[in-house]
């Protein structure tokens, strides 16, 4: 997703800007890295708006395989990164927003694994500083408000029921999907036996794929497969909300 060994990140798909609540108290924006197999470094998502003495926890992951060595390259004026040295699959960097901040880029880099030598940017955009002409106003708090996404699970044609029908969530935020114990077919279209292996962007995932994934423990698959861009999430697996979408049960043969 791809395959990472851990939460889903993207369901808009990488393709929304996360925007932060607005709070008296520092917050906290999340972001993620990922290296995989057959395509280039990318981060997700691709920009921020954040305010003086927030933070940015900016998390490794990729495909299975030999693990690329991340690395913050810079960040904007006025941030700062730890730690300094480079980063595995699976951990975290923390870059922090301090007094005198500006807009600019934060630009992570990496070695080794399937992206040596490759980089990608964070948009970083800094409320209320640099040109921004000051922060805290009515209007700088109504435009970062976050947006309500819902996670449409398009049960219908394969007779399933889910416990809990579609999750929705605020842009930015993480949502559990249902697992196996929570889905059930019935009517023609049911198979005698099968499980709910996991939800994917596309009905065409192919099932030998996800159920391999399962029996392995493994995480979620973010690939292009015959050409076309899938992501499948196991079943009872969190995801990273950046816009609404439409998700497919994937049952096992």
């Amino acid at each position: 997703m791809r395959r990472s060994a851990g939460v889903a990140i993207v369901l808009g798909l990488v393709s929304s800007v996360l925007v932060l609540a607005p709070s008296a108290q520092a917050t906290v924006a999340n972001a993620t890295a990922t290296c995989n197999n057959g395509l280039a470094l990318f981060v997700f998502p691709t920009s921020l708006t954040v305010s003086v003495n927030d933070s940015i926890s900016i998390a490794t992951a990729g495909t299975i395989g030999p693990s690329p060595a991340f690395t913050i390259q810079s960040v904007p004026t006025g941030f700062s990164s730890s730690p300094a040295g480079p980063l595995n699959r699976g951990e975290t960097f923390a870059v922090s927003v301090g007094a005198g901040a500006t807009t600019g880029s934060i630009v992570v880099s990496s070695t080794g694994g399937f992206c040596s030598g490759q980089s990608a940017t964070i948009a970083v955009t800094v409320s209320g500083g640099s040109g921004g002409g000051g922060g805290g106003d009515s209007s700088s708090s109504a435009s970062s408000t976050p947006a309500v996404e819902t996670l449409s699970l398009a049960v219908e044609a394969s007779g399933a029921t889910c416990t809990g029908g579609n999750p929705s969530g605020t842009s930015g935020s993480w949502l559990t999907l249902p697992g196996a114990d929570q889905c059930s077919q019935s009517g023609p279209t049911a198979k005698a036996g099968s499980k709910l292996l996991g939800w994917a962007t596309s009905a065409n995932f192919p099932i030998a794929r996800a159920q391999a994934q399962i029996d392995k423990k493994w995480g979620v698959i973010d690939e292009v497969i015959d050409g076309q861009r899938m992501i499948f999430i196991p079943g009872g697996m969190a995801t990273f909300v950046s816009g609404s979408n439409n998700l497919f049960p994937i049952w096992s043969a």
